[in-house]
């Protein structure tokens, strides 16, 4: 069963036609070890960029309002490192916890819109997106072909990851869910990983607790709730 969306604006905006007095190379600016970002869709603009080569290349840009940052972290091995997600804790500031501050649990890894902005923005692709960019929102770049794997709308959350510190996407997934006719286990959200091309959907399984509810109680069969999450 495949879930209902609207891309159509998505899909159905002209093509913005660039010349590059250059080469095309997305790799110069994939430095260093990028970031980690939650926020919203608020608009894409598509790009057909013609380099000095006569090499042609199909973009969308995505502009995302964001509303978590984080700069990716690696252990020696290579491993990424989950961030704190900017977890914090309260410390006591006065006689018999009167007082008290909030300060971050460990180090943080946090970052601001404008520390964002420092990191990934590149003054070659800004000029191709400075005055199309929304306000509050971020532009990211991915191919054309990787955009029309996905299944976004304006409005919808997401969560993607850089390829280095750059606004090129590694890794772009929808964080938001939208409901299927049917009972509440069918339930898909879908992703995709640019640098391996592997699209993965499908109905999450229910969580173990979840089946052990009363659900005779309340005159629901709880074999007919494992049933339902079986497609």
């Amino acid at each position: 069963m495949s879930r209902i969306y609207h891309d159509c604006a998505l899909r159905n905006k002209a093509v913005r036609s660039a010349r590059l007095p250059g080469a095309w190379d997305p790799a110069i600016h994939q430095g260093g070890n990028g970031v980690l970002l939650e926020g919203e869709l608020v608009d894409v603009s598509r790009h057909r960029i013609l380099d000095a080569r006569d090499r042609k290349e199909h973009y969308s840009v995505l502009y995302i309002r964001p509303s978590r940052i984080h700069r990716r972290k690696f252990d020696p091995k290579g491993n990424e490192i989950e961030p704190n997600f900017s977890a914090t804790r309260k410390v006591n500031t006065g006689f018999l916890m009167s007082s008290y501050e909030v300060e971050a649990t460990g180090d943080t890894d946090r970052l601001t819109p404008e520390a964002l902005k420092a990191l990934i923005q590149k003054s070659e692709l800004l000029a191709l997106t400075e005055s199309l960019t929304p306000d509050q929102t971020v532009a990211f770049w991915m191919s054309e072909s990787e955009m029309e794997a996905m299944e976004l709308e304006p409005g919808v959350g997401v969560r993607l990851k850089t390829r280095g510190d750059g606004p090129f996407l590694g890794r772009l997934r929808r964080v938001g869910v939208k409901r299927l006719p049917g009972p509440p286990a069918l339930l898909r959200i879908s992703s995709i990983n640019i640098d391996s091309g592997v699209r993965g959907s499908g109905p999450p399984s229910l969580p173990w607790f979840f089946l052990q509810l009363p659900w005779n109680a309340l005159g629901i069969s709880s074999a007919k709730i494992k049933s339902k999450t079986v497609t």
